[in-house]
């Protein structure tokens, strides 16, 4: 399959924006840790329930005391 100029710069653009989107999440996720000041332990759970949607805050706040 060949893509046209036109899907061809809509890919590009749409790869663009994504790639700003990680970047901000990146920032955002750095912002959170620095803000709260949590372990090495609580952190993997604080990864899974920010970007997997897993676990829940009650459970990382067990793991902190």
């Amino acid at each position: 399959m060949k893509f046209t100029d036109e899907q061809r710069e809509l890919i590009k653009e749409t790869r663009s924006k994504i790639q700003k989107l990680e970047n901000e999440q990146a920032v955002l996720y750095s912002n959170l840790l620095k803000g709260i000041n949590v372990n090495e332990k609580a952190e993997d759970w604080l990864f899974d329930y920010v970007y997997n949607s897993f676990g829940s805050i009650k459970n990382i706040e067990k793991i902190l005391s």
